[in-house]
């Protein structure tokens, strides 16, 4: 092989693969898009409101924090079932 053959070879393979992550990582990341500031805003309320009745604050960042990884969790099944389901058709 030809240091050209060589070079066109690795350019194929990468172009492919490049193709691949982005065929597999966009939906995912528009999922994570469109719904993480909704998950943000949702937290925020929630302390705004708890601190507005009073509660300590002790208890909204436990709260909080609990809220955060919930949020969390659901983002990233549903980044992964937007993936799976993009690359599955």
């Amino acid at each position: 092989m030809t240091f050209k053959e060589i070079e066109n070879w690795f350019h194929g393979i990468f172009t492919k693969a490049e193709a691949e992550i982005i065929t597999y990582s966009t939906p995912a990341l528009k999922y994570v898009e469109e719904n993480g500031g909704k998950a943000a805003l949702a937290i925020a309320e929630g302390v705004l409101a708890g601190a507005l009745s009073g509660t300590p604050w002790g208890a909204l960042l436990a709260s909080m924090a609990t809220e955060a990884e919930a949020a969390g969790i659901r983002l990233a099944e549903g980044a992964a079932a937007a993936r799976t389901a993009a690359t599955a058709s």
